[in-house]
Formats: structure tokens, C-alpha cells, sequence
């Protein structure tokens, strides 16, 4: 079936929309491809971004979430702490401050290699990478142009939801200040400086 058209004189209203749009990812149960969802709801692009963007607070307790090219129904932040007494919790993910440190790297300045990663923090970083790619935190994203084509990657969809984030424009903004000497080398430690103290 074709889709319609920007210039189909038929007048639309995203938030008439939203209530399918939810329908269709809560049935979908993961990442679905936005092109796929498109279809679903016989929207044009531009049709399904405003039927996105209606669909922000219209649903207590929900969010749609995009992550590149795919969708997803998630738990709005304000709800994590009924969520989690819920759930109670039993296989919560603790970090060592190291790999939430990597994390924060990854996050601020993905997609970013290995190397970048190593040289943000000023020591290996193997360890923690294969740390936060077992509990798919990050995920290998392709590979950079360049010498070795050295792996790329980028934090998950999941990890924003744990972390109670829309979006990566949601990270705190990184401080001006230096760190003082007790706290981690380098400057892009300001997610684990907020999540240090508990679990993911």
C-alpha cells in the first residue's frame, strides 16, 4: 500500500494518531523499525515525527522512545521508582566505577573507538567495554574510517531507559569546572559522577 502524500488535503491531527502509535509498539514488544511503523499507521515521515513528538505526555506512565532509526515503547522516568519496587529489583546491574566511567565516555562522545575511549580516561579500558557490552549497554555500532577500521560503539536503547533518559540530549551537561584530584581523570565523567552511588 502506498503512503499517503504531504500534500494529501485531508486534515490530520498527530494526537488522533497516538493512541495507534502506542498500540503498535506495545504490540511489537521491542525496537521496531521506524519505516515499519510508518507503514502500520499509513503515515508520510514527516506525519509519524509529529505523531511522535504528540505523543509526549499524552500517555501517563509512557513514552515513545527513538533510538536512530527504531522506536519503542518505554516507562516514563517519573514511574521507575513504583517500577522497580515492583519488579523488586533482583538482577539489578551494578557498575564499578570504571565502567561507569566508559559508559559516560561512550555516551558523551559516541560514536567513539576504543582507543578514544582508552584515551579519555587515560588507562585501558577492555575490561570495562566487554563489561558493559555483556549487559548490552553498549553495542558495536560499525566500524570508522581509517587506518585498522577500529570498532565503533554507542550505548543502547536499553541503557537510556535504565538510565531514565529520552534521548542523549537528556544527559546532564558537562561540567566547565576541572575535576579535583580525587575524582576521575578527564572531563566526560559526569553520568557516573550522577550514577555512581546506585544501581543501574
Amino acid at each position: 500500500m502506498d503512503l499517503r502524500t504531504e500534500t494529501n488535503p485531508e486534515p490530520f491531527d498527530p494526537q488522533d494518531r497516538v493512541g495507534e502509535l502506542v498500540a503498535v509498539l506495545l504490540v511489537a514488544g521491542e525496537d521496531a523499525d521506524r519505516r515499519t511503523v510508518q507503514r502500520a499507521l499509513e503515515l508520510t515521515p514527516g506525519q509519524l515525527s509529529r505523531v511522535i513528538q504528540a505523543s509526549s505526555g499524552a500517555v501517563p506512565g509512557l513514552l515513545v522512545q527513538e533510538h536512530g532509526d527504531q522506536l519503542r515503547l518505554v516507562t516514563h522516568p517519573d514511574t521507575a521508582a513504583s517500577v522497580r519496587r515492583f519488579v523488586q529489583a533482583p538482577s539489578a546491574i551494578r557498575l564499578s566505577g570504571a565502567a561507569l566511567e566508559t559508559l559516560a565516555v561512550v555516551a558523551y562522545t559516541q560514536p567513539t573507538t576504543r582507543a578514544q575511549i582508552q584515551d579519555a580516561r587515560g588507562v585501558n579500558s577492555d575490561g570495562p567495554i566487554a563489561t558493559l557490552l555483556q549487559h548490552a549497554l553498549i553495542v558495536e555500532a560499525g566500524r570508522a574510517d581509517g587506518p585498522g577500521r577500529p570498532t565503533l560503539f554507542e550505548v543502547t536503547a536499553e541503557c537510556l531507559t535504565l538510565l531514565g533518559l529520552g534521548s542523549l540530549a537528556d544527559l546532564p551537561e558537562l561540567r566547565a569546572d576541572p575535576p579535583q584530584s580525587d575524582e576521575p581523570r578527564g572531563t566526560v565523567v559526569e553520568l557516573a559522577a550522577h550514577k555512581a552511588a546506585d544501581p543501574l
